[in-house]
């Protein structure tokens, strides 16, 4: 069988896992496709992507710094010298620094065992740190699509699922929308703004449901609002 060339999609600071291929068939798939199933993209989520959006990296470093300022303040209000105030308040930098490696760590982690593949049928995500799993997404089930610019440029598109669809909040976790508790959005983190597949998979969810594809593509919404919420199915067309 031969198996269409596929774009392969991999952010810079994401590190590959060395032994992912002992497992798998083919990068990031459970299985090897159909004969009918081209794969048409695949990538990963970046380590910064993760590590502000998900564990709010700069918002715990801004309030370490907060407190390390305040612990300072504090200590010149009882006659401390400055110098000494800041020596007296390094022991915040222990915490903060555990905190940091903490998340970074667990950014990397996350990042480095996750692979995002679009083919021409579904979308699978292999995510998981301790036990990977591979989550099937298929076109069938996807009824629209939005997205999230963020400050750093990455893209976070999220999948509006018919309400027969489960996916698992904790088994996505945290490649989904947050706190959608109800009705649970897979959601693809941490794209490059200037990568393909945002037009293809516009193309590929608009052929699988006979759409007229002229001039369709996600819509940029505004930085880190998600306020523009766009349906890749014009009118929220029920899958077929």
């Amino acid at each position: 069988m031969t198996i269409q060339q596929r774009h392969i999609s991999e952010p810079q600071d994401r590190v590959p896992y060395e032994d992912e291929e002992e497992f798998e068939p083919m990068h990031g798939l459970p299985e090897v496709p159909p004969e009918d199933e081209k794969i048409l993209w695949q990538g990963a989520p970046t380590v910064s992507s993760i590590a502000n959006r998900v564990f709010y990296l700069k918002f715990v470093s801004a309030y370490f710094a907060f407190l390390f300022g305040w612990a300072v303040y504090e200590r010149m209000g009882d006659g401390v010298s400055l110098s000494a105030a800041i020596s007296q308040s390094t022991i915040l930098i222990v915490p903060l620094g555990f905190v940091i490696a903490l998340m970074l760590f667990l950014a990397w982690s996350i990042a480095k065992t996750s692979v995002y593949t679009l083919t021409n049928k579904r979308i699978v995500m292999r995510v998981g740190v301790s036990l990977s799993n591979a989550v099937n997404l298929p076109f069938a089930q996807i009824i629209g699509a939005s997205e999230r610019i963020g400050r750093d440029g990455t893209v976070d598109i999220a999948f509006q699922m018919t309400k027969d669809a489960k996916p698992h909040y904790l088994l996505l976790w945290p490649h989904l929308r947050p706190r959608n508790w109800s009705q649970v959005q897979p959601m693809l983190r941490g794209i490059a703004a200037d990568d393909p597949v945002r037009e293809m998979l516009t193309d590929a969810l608009m052929t699988y449901h006979n759409q007229d594809i002229s001039g369709a593509a996600l819509t940029p919404a505004s930085q880190d609002t998600g306020a523009n919420d766009t349906d890749i199915l014009p009118g929220g067309a029920a899958a077929t």
